[in-house]
């Protein structure tokens, strides 16, 4: 993984609410990005990740990532609780909290969204095996 690779995905991290720790996570999360680029590359039967795939490997590697971290408890900060169950003013609404989910539901729906690469951005890129 080059050094703008990992720029974009402590980015993609930071925005998620989580804060990269070189020294404690570069191992695990090379793994996970290397991990992934080799299902893609296996899957679309080709050798060169393009460039048009990087955002959904970015995300797939961070979903991935994150719930290794829950997994073993290290994930912590990121705070899924709406602060407003609802607020209305004139004919204005705004209700955060939504549904009988619990934060950790809401977690972990997110990650496994954010792990997942569209099937179809594989497919546009698959290549026939001889």
């Amino acid at each position: 993984m080059d050094s703008v690779t990992l720029d974009r995905l402590t980015q993609r991290l930071a925005s998620l609410g989580y804060t990269y720790d070189a020294s404690a996570d570069i191992f695990a999360l090379t793994m996970v990005y290397d991990k992934v680029c080799a299902h893609v590359r296996h899957a679309c039967n080709i050798l060169t990740i393009p460039e048009s795939l990087e955002p959904e490997i970015i995300d797939a590697v961070c979903g991935e990532f994150l719930q290794g971290l829950k997994m073993t408890g290290r994930l912590t900060g990121i705070e899924l609780e709406g602060v407003v169950k609802a607020i209305t003013e004139g004919d204005t609404k705004v209700e955060f909290a939504a549904g009988t989910a619990s934060a950790d539901d809401v977690l972990n729906s997110y990650l496994t969204k954010l792990a997942t690469i569209d099937p179809s951005s594989i497919a546009a890129h698959r290549r026939l095996k001889w």
